[in-house]
């Protein structure tokens, strides 16, 4: 570091010195108080560094889900064994989706056992196959799409249970098609 003792004729602000680590994530502010007597032309000057106390600062994590999101479609599942879904509820969501003609790159797929930050991602319809979220709907009533901010949100059974019932996947087809192809 070159001799920077000339600045203090320059600058009379406070000034505060803030160190970073390698990781940017991360930045620690020190502050140390360092009392300095000058003699400037016969006037004696009291400089002070004042120190902020040591804080670290984290950013918001983002929302971890699979897909890109672009048409606003949050699809929240339950899997305790998976990041998002095992591969044969995945396969039969995707079909599900074809359906109404809706792709991975639409939606954002949420597994609501790996994250709770679902709450941030923008969306304008949802289908919820879990009964485990935070959603805050009135009329919490299967395959009947309820509003919630302007938002449309689709409650159904969990995907294991709508492949193993025919009832349940009419029921959804019909939700489906009214949310969709309206």
């Amino acid at each position: 570091m070159e001799n920077t003792e000339f600045l203090k004729y320059f600058i009379n602000e406070d000034l505060y010195l803030i160190k970073a680590e390698n990781d940017l994530s991360q930045q620690k502010v020190e502050t140390v108080s360092v009392p300095e007597k000058e003699t400037i032309a016969g006037k004696v000057e009291e400089h002070q560094v004042v120190e902020e106390p040591k804080e670290v600062l984290t950013p918001s994590k983002p929302p971890a889900f699979k897909g890109a999101n672009k048409k606003g479609i949050l699809i929240l599942v339950e899997d305790a064994g998976s990041e998002f879904l095992n591969e044969k509820d995945f396969t039969y969501l995707m079909k599900i989706l074809g359906a109404v003609k809706l792709t991975i790159d639409e939606i954002a797929l949420v597994n609501v056992n790996k994250t709770n930050n679902y709450v941030d991602i923008e969306f304008t319809n949802a289908i919820v196959f879990t009964s485990n979220h935070s959603l805050q709907i009135s009329n919490p009533t299967k395959y009947i799409p309820s509003v919630l901010s302007n938002k449309k949100i689709l409650l159904a059974d969990p995907l294991d249970q709508i492949a193993a019932s025919v009832e349940l996947r009419k029921a959804l087809w019909d939700a489906l098609k009214n949310t969709f192809q309206a």
